[in-house]
């Protein structure tokens, strides 16, 4: 519990929110990954973070809910 403590605030709003049931450590490697690629901006890392997210659910839902899955379609027009 510590480590998801000590994450930034903004990520761990972000993760309360997410889809997906997100590890710490990935949590906290996709954020940094995000902040750098966003310039620092927490805003478009957010953003960065709802993408890598989305792309996950896009590859997995299939398996798991089937290729008629209503989300996947709309995640996809995004």
């Amino acid at each position: 519990m510590r480590e998801y403590d000590a994450l930034p605030v903004s990520l761990r709003r972000w993760l309360q929110e997410a889809a997906l049931p997100w590890s710490t450590p990935s949590a906290k490697r996709a954020w940094r990954n995000a902040m750098k690629c966003s310039g620092g901006c927490e805003k478009r890392a957010m953003h960065h973070m709802a993408r890598l997210e989305t792309k996950s659910l896009q590859k997995d839902a299939p398996n798991v809910w089937g290729d008629h899955y209503p989300e996947i379609s709309r995640a996809a027009a995004r």
